[in-house]
């Protein structure tokens, strides 16, 4: 894939004009075992949208993959452009050395949240790549896609999980509608649950419009910070 951000922060994925093969499973998510510590949790099952065969495309919330893409981007534009090969590696490296200080700084923030918490409910399944990167249990009232509805049932089922699992928080995204998940809280309540709204949308597919979150480092940082605190309470 080609990926590039519009002028309102939007990305933009389209077909390359250069192949480039970072390594993917054959369930659609690209994730195979990064070594990650705390995987408290099974992750088979991610949620509406991700046993139909829909290819999940939020590879970027999987900074090992991320990490990978980079550099095998570098590597091809290095053979098509052997005079400035050292550029692009340079420029490869340095930006991977930039992601995995990211990544340093996701892993030690996650690492506060138990792993019996560790669950991700959101508006639209955008992070079933994240989750499994960190231990989490992912979950979406919608698909991969933000053209999925969600019917009722799935609903219901969605706010008997989060009972059952005493999950302590969703989150809703910039991109969707925030009524899908007061809706969710709802339903939870009427089961004799409890589960707390985020006050502060996630980005999944485009950044936001003023710093630091108009910044991939930025939304990724801040993603963070909102699910562990929330999750915990600090917010």
């Amino acid at each position: 894939m080609v990926f590039s951000w519009t002028h309102r922060g939007e990305l933009r994925y389209t077909t390359p004009a250069i192949a480039v093969q970072v390594g993917h499973d054959d369930h659609g998510h690209g994730h195979d075992d990064h070594g990650h510590d705390d995987h408290g949790h099974g992750h088979d099952d991610h949620g509406h949208g991700h046993d139909h065969g829909e290819h999940d495309p939020h590879l970027w919330w999987d900074l090992d993959i991320w990490v990978r893409a980079v550099q095998a981007i570098a590597d091809r534009i290095s053979e098509q452009d052997p005079n400035n090969a050292s550029r692009y590696q340079s420029n490869a490296a340095d930006y991977i050395a930039e992601l995995r200080d990211l990544q340093a700084y996701a892993t030690a923030r996650f690492r506060e949240v138990p792993a019996s918490q560790r669950f991700l409910v959101t508006s639209h399944d955008a992070f079933g790549y994240l989750a499994r990167a960190y231990g989490f249990q992912s979950r979406g009232i919608t698909g991969i896609s933000t053209e999925d509805e969600a019917g009722v049932r799935d609903l219901q089922e969605l706010a008997q999980f989060i009972v059952d699992n005493d999950v302590r928080a969703v989150f809703f995204e910039t991109i969707e509608d925030r009524r899908s998940v007061v809706a969710l809280e709802e339903a939870v309540a009427s089961r004799g649950g409890r589960v707390v709204v985020s006050d502060t949308p996630l980005y999944s597919d485009a950044l936001g419009e003023r710093a630091p979150t108009n910044t991939f480092d930025g939304a990724y940082r801040h993603n963070v910070d909102v699910i562990v605190d929330t999750i915990l309470g600090n917010r």
